[in-house]
């Protein structure tokens, strides 16, 4: 069996270096004024195909939301001014979702800065990644013949007596 230390180490070191990864990409979207959740809206937005532009469900799907999440941030990125919400013009139910210049101009810093911290970063993250998938190889490859106990057979231990 592989040393449990050593697979706790790689799995911490991936962690970090990709939390240092996100933290760096929302620092940046604070500091221009944006929440993480509206950076990440905004480029689900500018990913979508041209020939299959972006509605509501597709939006809520792909950034695993709840559609009344998503049409909340849409409205206050309406507000702001870097979305328009426009009826399909083939099909009057649909709503099509897109950037506006102002979001367009917004984006883009954002995005080239996540870009140039991955670029730095990148390096690192995928060495860790691939210290931790060897782990986890390992691991999976001489599993445990013990059954996994369930959380409720730990809770006791929590507040003293048996929380189930």
């Amino acid at each position: 069996m592989p040393d449990q230390y050593a697979q706790y180490s790689a799995l911490a070191t991936f962690h970090n270096k990709l939390e240092h990864l996100v933290d760096a990409t929302e620092q940046c979207t604070r500091e221009a004024g944006l929440r993480r959740t509206k950076f990440r809206l905004l480029m689900a937005i500018k990913r979508q195909p041209t020939d299959a532009p972006a509605t509501i469900g597709t939006l809520a799907e792909s950034m695993k939301m709840d559609r009344g999440a998503v049409v909340e941030l849409l409205d206050e990125l309406i507000r702001q001014g870097f979305v328009l919400r426009e009826r399909d013009p083939n099909d009057r139910r649909r709503i099509l979702i897109s950037l506006t210049p102002t979001g367009e101009e917004w984006l883009a810093p954002l995005v080239d800065a996540a870009l140039r911290e991955l670029a730095s970063t990148g390096p690192e993250l995928l060495h860790s990644l691939r210290v931790a998938l060897a782990h986890a190889a390992a691991h999976v490859a001489h599993p445990r013949h013990q059954a996994r106990p369930d959380v409720s057979d730990f809770a006791w231990r929590g507040v003293g007596v048996a929380a189930i």
